[in-house]
């Protein structure tokens, strides 16, 4: 998916407050034909697919959005789609209803990859719904995806070789490595999967023995990280991350900033912020980049590291696309308002 400097404008206006511009996905459908069903594949496929495999079902009492993976999605959606390839036009993809692996078949003239690439395809949401930041919404849950395909990959000894982005796919190309890993490891990775949740939706989040100890220390390599994903070097310009943490008497902090309970707890009213431990906002250039769509995938990544990692009974890690107001970002981050926008954000706390 391109993200285009039309899609910019519109997901800036959107942090302006004005919904006017949207953002338009104009990409062509696949056409798929059935071939014959598979029994077994090998375990690094199987990995791959188990993350896009639902790990949780929650309960009508907690929330709407009852389907849950190992990574987030807007409203539970999940537009995205797995597709690891055979070689040529063939693909093997694992229903969900079914949960059987099946062989398909692209009949679009310009689909061909090589073996074992995978395919990624977002659907369109059916809803008239985010017209804003559609697109954005659909390049950070790839990023979160990303996160994880390039966490089962290093348990095989895999790399990525490259990510390309297209209009229609977002294609995964590797570089070989092992087809075994041990069980055991993969046992705790799973288990991640379900522990992983945004909280209850359904009632106001609030941890009535405030215990604001949920912090999560990010580990991942920006630079490093990056450059394996896309060939590219990072330019550090480009995004901001801050990292609030609960002081206990009266609000978030980071270096020299103090954002009050009474302002979180305005911006996001589904939230009890004494209660919270850290809020982790990223910010991004309020300049348009040819390879804008990168950087948006690439904060999906960092934030999923929090939000799996940092996963365990009891805690959420809600990213957030709703941020700071504008009066809030222009009175509390004066040296970086004028070249950034907050742009992306998770909330953690206990429950």
């Amino acid at each position: 998916m391109r993200f285009t400097q039309e899609d910019f404008i519109a997901d800036y206006s959107f942090f302006r407050g004005h919904s006017i511009f949207e953002q338009v996905t104009e990409e062509e459908e696949f056409v798929w034909n059935k071939g014959e069903s598979v029994d077994k594949v090998s375990p690094l496929v199987e990995e791959i697919f188990e993350i896009f495999s639902v790990s949780r079902i929650s309960e009508c009492s907690q929330t709407p959005y009852l389907i849950h993976k190992s990574y987030p999605s807007a409203r539970s959606f999940y537009l995205q789609e797995c597709f690891i390839c055979n070689g040529g036009n063939e693909f093997l993809y694992k229903n969900e209803v079914s949960d059987k692996y099946q062989v398909v078949y692209c009949q679009n003239n310009d689909v061909s990859f090589e073996k074992g690439d995978i395919l990624i395809k977002t659907g369109k949401m059916k809803y008239d719904l985010y017209k804003s930041i559609r697109k954005t919404l659909m390049l950070l849950e790839l990023g979160h995806i990303v996160y994880n395909i390039h966490l089962v990959l290093s348990k095989f000894d895999f790399k990525i070789n490259r990510i390309k982005m297209d209009t229609n796919y977002t294609l995964i190309s590797l570089e070989n490595g092992s087809v075994f890993t041990p069980a055991l490891t993969l046992k705790a990775l799973h288990q991640l999967y379900v522990l992983r949740t945004s909280g209850p939706y359904l009632k106001r989040i609030i941890d009535f023995n405030r215990q604001i100890n949920a912090h999560y220390l990010f580990k991942t390599n920006i630079q490093e990280a990056f450059r394996c994903l896309f060939n590219v070097e990072y330019d550090s310009t480009i995004i901001r991350m801050y990292i609030f943490r609960n002081n206990g008497v009266d609000g978030f902090c980071y270096e020299n900033i103090t954002l009050s309970y009474s302002i979180l707890n305005k911006v996001y009213q589904y939230i009890d912020f004494r209660s919270a431990s850290q809020y982790t906002l990223f910010a991004i250039k309020r300049e348009f980049h040819k390879i804008f769509e990168q950087y948006i995938v690439f904060l999906g990544y960092i934030a999923q590291e929090c939000c799996l990692h940092n996963s365990c009974y009891g805690r959420y890690n809600r990213p957030v696309k709703q941020v700071l107001p504008v009066k809030v970002w222009e009175s509390f981050f004066a040296d970086d308002c004028r070249q950034y926008y907050p742009f992306y954000g998770i909330i953690t706390g206990n429950i």
